[in-house]
């Protein structure tokens, strides 16, 4: 019996020792829990500053960059891997490079990269165009979705940028066609090395109709009610270094830029602009090629006469409308003779050399002097 109740003790002894050791056991558990757990959260904490800090930094670029222009709202999202800037209702008015008279609102544009990416990937919806010659709005159309990128330095400054897509059309809500275009392609990348910095522009733009690169109005056999359609090509190369704010000295090299439609429209452009301290103003060469200048020439001269007429008519100066009209016409044949002097030039393709070497008190047109051909309207 004594045995028997012996037993029973060291049973009952051996179970409380077992319940004491698992709560042990698991408090030690949670607390390990409850340690990772503020762990984790302190770290997601100094990572979410992290990111909210790089994405502002990001945000206040767009915002600087975007400093002339309206917009509704800018945003920050994409936390935790994603660095997102949304701009919503962007409005480009008048005077916005390339865009001429016309307006341009976008919906949203959304510029996309991961948090330690330094390339952002573009994207935009709902592109409206004011075309503010006719007060009618056109919508872009895009094939497919455009690709769009670039990237920044470490310092936030500019490195590359790309874009291509495989055509697009802009119309209107009833749609009236405004302008179309087939594959495109441009890119831009600069490097910097100290205070001198160096840029590259490439593209590629094909089959661009209702696009008038001069407004030629030419006319070609069975080919009057046939838009115009054409191929543009370019590739220029600067290089600029600065001291402080000025630009000490610049290269800008063109090495070429030519347009080619289906109506016989030719246009090219190469050469290279210096400007540096030894000189105030510009020198180098470009040398310009353009098919049908005649026709051009003498478009471009019944517009300049059209408005001095109106001019004159609106402020009662019909007696200078004569004497202003002769110095144009001068002008436009002080012109054309230069242009015959270049001995590429043909009848149907005008050759254009414009030289100005360093220190020369005038620049050149053909071998004749700038000055000598403008004469007539600064008497």
């Amino acid at each position: 019996m004594e045995n028997q109740e012996l037993k029973e003790n060291n049973e009952i002894e051996v179970s409380s020792n077992g319940v004491e050791g698992s709560f042990n056991q698991k408090n030690s558990n949670l607390k390990a829990f409850l340690s990772a757990f503020v762990i984790f959260i302190v770290i997601v904490s100094i990572y979410y500053f992290f990111w909210r800090s790089v994405s502002s930094k990001t945000k206040n670029i767009v915002v600087e960059e975007l400093k002339d222009y309206k917009y509704s709202s800018i945003k920050v999202s994409g936390f935790p891997f994603y660095n997102n800037i949304v701009i919503s209702d962007l409005h480009i008015s008048n005077g916005a490079l390339m865009l001429v008279q016309n307006k341009v609102d976008i919906k949203e544009v959304k510029l996309s990269s991961i948090v330690f990416g330094k390339k952002f990937k573009v994207f935009f919806k709902d592109i409206t165009i004011d075309d503010q010659s006719t007060n009618i709005k056109y919508n872009v159309v895009f094939n497919d979705i455009p690709n769009v990128n670039f990237s920044l330095n470490s310092d936030k400054t500019f490195k590359d940028f790309y874009y291509s897509d495989v055509g697009y059309r802009v119309i209107s809500n009833d749609n009236k066609t405004l302008y179309t275009a087939g594959n495109s392609k441009f890119s831009l990348q600069s490097t910097k090395n100290n205070n001198t910095f160096d840029f590259s522009i490439i593209g590629d733009l094909q089959n661009l109709q209702n696009f008038d690169v001069v407004n030629t109005q030419i006319k070609v056999d069975n080919m009057e009610n046939e838009p115009p359609v054409y191929n543009i090509k370019f590739d220029i190369s600067s290089s600029f270094t600065k001291e402080k704010d000025d630009i000490v000295s610049s290269i800008i090299k063109i090495t070429n830029i030519n347009s080619i439609s289906n109506k016989g429209d030719f246009f090219s452009l190469s050469g290279q602009i210096y400007k540096d301290q030894g000189d105030p103003y510009n020198y180098g060469e470009l040398k310009i090629s353009l098919k049908n200048y005649s026709l051009i020439m003498s478009n471009y001269k019944n517009i300049f006469v059209d408005t001095i007429k109106e001019e004159a008519k609106n402020n009662g100066t019909s007696k200078d409308e004569n004497y202003s009209e002769n110095v144009v016409n001068k002008v436009f044949e002080n012109l054309d003779n230069a242009i015959k002097k270049n001995s590429n030039t043909k009848d149907d393709l005008g050759v254009i050399e414009l030289k100005r070497n360093k220190g020369e008190p005038d620049y050149t047109l053909n071998g004749e002097g700038l000055s000598k051909i403008i004469e007539p309207m600064m008497k």
